[in-house]
């Protein structure tokens, strides 16, 4: 014989019946019954290791082995508290008007991307108050409760190697109370960056960096999320290089409540 092995199966699904026999097979068509046992179609059911609550398996013993139960499983909803944005914001980008002509506040509805957002959320298309802002990136966020939502991170060149931000939820109305009335701002400032397109966090404001509260509505506990602009000296976060503004990647924690909802075994014999 030889191969990664057997799965383990028992007649019994608990497996602590007198007249329980544990069997080994190769055959991996698992599928819940009434009761949410992994069964086979020889009436078998799967037997696994119970993780504890640090990921831990048990002593590799039969005596150890639990019948696997999917409708145990369930995923608690967790609030996001933390948000990595990797970008480049271009160099090269010339200066919005707003900037030019001294008009960009983000302390002012009308003058703020912030204010610009609220007005396109709202289907006000073209916006008729805020400035659209040079770069923007949409992340996915969840509260206490796993209900999903939009925070936006924006952007505008105030001058070379300083950049003004805002972050606000989209749309307003997810929030009950902002750090700017009648939009979704949540925070505002700016990202300076040294000489060599690296972030220079003790020049950024720490409006920015601090863990930011987030009052949802709909019920929701208030949130704190933190993001993550990147190392101080380093390009593993928000960068100011030549290339064109840009999104590498963005990464978040939470989720929302959810259930199993299938089952499936591939052929290298991974249930998942």
């Amino acid at each position: 014989m030889d191969g990664a092995g057997f799965f383990v199966v028992s007649n019994q699904p608990d497996g602590t019946d007198a007249d329980s026999t544990i069997s080994y097979t190769r055959a991996g068509s698992f599928t819940p019954d009434d009761n949410g046992f992994l069964q086979n179609t020889a009436g078998l059911y799967l037997q696994g290791y119970a993780l504890d609550s640090s990921g831990n398996a048990p002593t590799v013993n039969i005596d150890n082995l639990e019948p696997i139960n999917v409708s145990n499983f369930t995923i608690t909803a967790e609030a996001t508290t933390d948000v990595t944005i990797r970008a480049n914001l271009q160099s090269s980008q010339a200066l919005h008007p707003s900037i030019t002509g001294g008009t960009y506040d983000p302390n002012s509805v009308a003058n703020s991307m912030a204010g610009y957002d609220a007005d396109i959320s709202a289907g006000i298309i073209p916006a008729t108050q805020g400035v659209q802002p040079d770069f923007q990136t949409n992340i996915q966020v969840y509260d206490a409760k796993g209900g999903i939502h939009t925070v936006t991170f924006a952007a505008m060149k105030q001058a070379d190697n300083l950049w003004n931000a805002e972050i606000f939820i989209s749309p307003a109305a997810d929030i009950t109370a902002g750090t700017l009335a009648g939009t979704g701002q949540i925070a505002s400032g700016q990202i300076a960056f040294n000489g060599d397109g690296t972030i220079d966090v003790g020049a950024s404001s720490a409006a920015l960096l601090a863990p930011l509260t987030v009052n949802w509505a709909g019920g929701a506990e208030p949130g704190q999320i933190t993001f993550n602009l990147g190392t101080d000296g380093e390009s593993d976060g928000i960068s100011e290089f030549a290339g064109e503004s840009t999104v590498i990647s963005s990464t978040t924690n939470g989720a929302k409540f959810g259930s199993v909802i299938g089952v499936s075994v591939n052929e290298e014999g991974i249930v998942t």
